[in-house]
């Protein structure tokens, strides 16, 4: 009797064996692994020298900044760093004021930009105002450069041929409650740089073109 259920017992085993491998995961996980592969995480990546590169964004970013590239203006060194405050302004096209109604700049509405945009009640950080509504990127892009071409902001052609100086002429009147903006849209420049050589790859050679002949 004994040796019968020893005889049992065996098979039982040989057969709870045979099972286990014919069903076993054929890539089985380490022990301790997560259950689900999407759990795992990759490797860490070995450091990498420092590239400028152009942000992963919205396909908005990449309509405004393929039109901009492409859009004929009147200084063509002040190109990047106008698009680098287009860039701070809206999130890189990630706000709704930028995806809703066109608006890269912050541009509150006032009188003198009917023609270019309506008005829209708009909450932002500072709370509700009305904001410029643009109908598309090129009407956006009018505007901007008309929008500094109003009496706040009366002198900064004189600025025009140094970016830098530029933005720290403009960027107190255009944001007076950062002090240091000119300073964050100057860290975006390289990025609005590669957005636009992305898109025209002769932008690089305009831009070069036109230091030299100030």
């Amino acid at each position: 009797m004994v040796r019968m259920l020893g005889v049992v017992c065996v098979v039982c085993v040989n057969l709870c064996a045979d099972r286990f491998i014919n069903f076993q995961d054929p890539n089985p996980r380490p022990f301790g692994a997560p259950l689900y592969a999407s759990a795992v995480l990759p490797p860490a990546s070995p450091p990498q020298p420092a590239t400028v590169r152009p942000q992963k964004g919205s396909e908005l970013l990449a309509r405004l900044s393929a039109t901009y590239a492409q859009k004929p203006i009147e200084f063509e060194n002040l190109r990047a760093v106008t698009l680098a405050m287009m860039l701070l302004e809206s999130g890189r096209a990630q706000s709704d004021l930028a995806r809703e109604h066109y608006n890269f700049g912050g541009l509150k509405y006032r009188p003198e930009m009917n023609g270019f945009a309506s008005s829209v009640r708009y909450r932002a950080s500072d709370g509700v105002d009305d904001y410029c509504k643009f109908d598309s990127i090129e009407d956006f892009l009018a505007g901007f450069w008309y929008f500094l071409d109003r009496s706040p902001y009366e002198g900064w052609r004189q600025y025009a041929h140094d970016p830098r100086r530029f933005i720290e002429f403009v960027g107190p009147i255009y944001c007076p409650f950062n002090p240091d903006y000119a300073d964050h849209v100057m860290r975006l420049l390289p990025e609005a740089q590669a957005l636009l050589e992305q898109h025209d790859p002769s932008y690089r050679v305009a831009e070069l073109a036109s230091r030299m002949m100030r």
